[in-house]
């Protein structure tokens, strides 16, 4: 490995991998020596593996190994797949039938937004009271200083005169604004902000202007199209704009509350085996063991072959970083999978057939359009696109677009399938990986 800007993994980390190496058995998957993985008719090898994660660009570890092996596993299904179907219509149904499902509750929801109730003016004085909300009006000009140097630097200077002039007349920029030339006042762009609390402004511009009183005004700051003053308004000014940052809030408290009235109705409850089971189905081939429903409610459960089902949808990253998570992480992914069945089972008759003509249109839409750019990044690579392994190696040099499988695409194609996974060969390759990471370097 050559450059000097890749770290040198700790002995602790190469020992825990090797460790799980060791443990792990030789060919405890029934594969090959030397295959990692096996997907229908395909073959990715341990040492294909190492040299992706030697290629990353940090340290490597498990999850990483997990996330490619899943990548894997996606690209050899799908490339057999649009060589069968280059549009892949056959599977559209299966795999975007969550994405209709949800487009069902969000319909619910946004009705409920619609016809949702105002903030009461108790609420407003409270949130006034507690300050934590606050608005702000701009005064920038534009400009870029590798453009127009001379230009930025005048917009620099008027500011500057702008802000020196509204201090010396007890703050009021807008009295101090009024006083400048109609040519100098049309440099301007003039924003009032919304009502906005301090964590939904970026950590530098927070500390800015968080603690202005009110009033109050930053130095020049250069940042964004240009450079800009700020100043704080008075709370009596923006009661209007605290009224509506508070309505979404509320729906959505009101929103999470109606969803929890509906689960509790219905007797929503989740198996006692279900986070050791879905920890299981996590790994490749992503079975979940057992028979029995993993969460039931009256009148429905969610089985064992839908979380399945669902897993085999999630981003590779996602599904690797979830398997060696806590319990409560998992729990909450299981609870997410489940009470969208349970809601779309009680919100989805509400749906009018126009509507759900609708929902079909935009999801077939946005199918193709995936589908098509997953084509088109296997057809440029020529004979690589055919290799999963290259195909792969190209999305992560960045020769190719990464593009992740839409829907629930990855669960459709696992069933049925033969997909095996040699969890001693991936630690093995990891600790491969690392021990060229902690190479000396030339």
């Amino acid at each position: 490995m050559t450059g000097t800007s890749f770290a040198r993994v700790g002995s602790t980390l190469l020992c825990s991998v090797l460790l799980a190496a060791a443990c792990g058995g030789s060919g405890d998957s029934g594969l090959p020596e030397g295959v990692t993985a096996v997907a229908g008719q395909d073959t990715l090898k341990q040492q294909q593996l190492e040299q992706l994660l030697v290629a990353a660009p940090e340290p490597p570890t498990l999850d990483d190994a997990r996330s490619l092996v899943h990548s894997w596993v996606n690209f050899a299904l799908v490339s057999d797949a649009l060589d069968r179907d280059p549009t892949l219509s056959q599977y559209e149904e299966d795999a975007t039938r969550t994405n209709l499902n949800a487009h069902a509750i969000r319909d619910y929801a946004n009705l409920r937004k619609e016809t949702g109730r105002e903030a009461t003016d108790a609420e407003i004085d409270s949130i006034l009271r507690s300050n934590t909300v606050r608005s702000f009006d701009v005064y920038a000009i534009h400009g870029n200083p590798r453009v127009d140097s001379v230009a930025f630097i005048d917009g620099i200077r008027l500011l500057e005169r702008l802000r020196a002039a509204s201090i010396a007349n007890g703050g009021d920029v807008a009295q101090a604004f009024s006083g400048l030339t109609r040519a100098e006042q049309d440099r301007f762009d003039l924003v009032r902000m919304p009502a906005v609390s301090r964590s939904e402004l970026p950590g530098n511009l927070a500390d800015q202007l968080w603690p202005l009183g009110v009033g109050e005004i930053t130095q020049v700051i250069a940042g964004g199209p240009g450079v800009q003053i700020f100043t704080r308004r008075n709370t009596a000014e923006f009661r209007a704009d605290v009224a509506r940052w508070l309505k979404p809030r509320i729906q959505a408290r009101e929103d999470l509350a109606l969803v929890d009235s509906i689960v509790d109705a219905h007797g929503f409850k989740l198996a006692g085996d279900a986070v050791p089971r879905a920890r299981a189905g996590l790994a490749e081939p992503g079975a979940v063991p057992g028979d029995a429903p993993i969460a039931t409610w009256n009148g429905g459960e969610f089985g064992p072959d839908k979380l399945a089902f669902r897993i085999g949808g999630l981003n590779p990253n996602e599904r690797a970083s979830l398997a060696s998570a806590p319990d409560t992480v998992i729990t909450s992914k299981i609870i997410e999978f489940a009470r969208a069945d349970l809601l779309y089972q009680v919100l989805g008759p509400e749906v009018t057939p126009e509507r759900r003509a609708e929902h079909q249109r935009m999801t077939s839409a946005v199918w193709r359009e995936a589908v098509d750019t997953l084509r088109a990044s296997r057809e440029r690579l020529g004979d690589d696109g055919r290799d999963p392994y290259r195909w792969l190696q190209a999305v992560v040099s960045g020769r190719a677009e990464a593009r992740a499988l839409p829907g629930d695409l990855g669960g459709v194609l696992r069933r049925g399938v033969t997909v095996q996974v040699d969890s001693a060969g991936m630690a093995a390759a990891v600790a491969g990986a690392i021990r060229v990471w902690n190479a000396p370097t030339p």
